[in-house]
């Protein structure tokens, strides 16, 4: 007499079974189209339906994590380009500032030039006394200019 199977053990079997049946068939088509005896054309567009999508899965991923690295070389060469530019307008902005500074000086030479019978000429200090910066000091002007020594000046 038989032994007895529980209905899992049924199931088990014909799952075995069934698997290594399609086992056995896939084999014997792959073999029978490689040596010539079928010709199963409709088996080459099985890779582009399965692998493909796959591969084109990890090329996409590659070239997006490529273009991530090549970004960021691209932005840190952008970063220090733009941090020499504000090095160069931080300088351009002090030496602006530096000539609104002498310009309101001007500005203010020039008012006090014009207001008074007084006959003005510019000179720049040209050497200082070094005991007494504010007492003896020498200009670039002189009597060629109207200029003698003692007269009042301005500086």
């Amino acid at each position: 007499m038989g032994r007895l199977r529980t209905k899992a053990q049924t199931v088990r079997i014909k799952r075995y079974v069934f698997a290594g049946a399609a086992v056995l068939v896939t084999a014997f088509l792959i073999t029978a189209n490689i040596m010539g005896w079928i010709n199963f054309s409709f088996l080459s567009i099985i890779p582009q339906y399965t692998i493909i999508p796959v591969k084109n899965f990890f090329v996409n991923t590659a070239t997006n994590i490529r273009s991530v690295f090549a970004d960021s070389t691209q932005i840190a060469r952008e970063n220090e380009r733009l941090k020499q530019e504000i090095a160069r307008m931080e300088l351009e902005l002090a030496v602006l500032n530096e000539m609104r500074l002498e310009n309101q000086r001007m500005s203010g030479l020039l008012d006090m030039a014009q207001s008074g019978d007084w006959q003005y000429v510019g000179a720049r200090v040209i050497a200082m006394a070094p005991e007494s910066w504010y007492v003896e000091f020498a200009i670039d002007k002189g009597s060629v200019s109207g200029l003698a020594e003692g007269m009042p000046v301005v500086v």
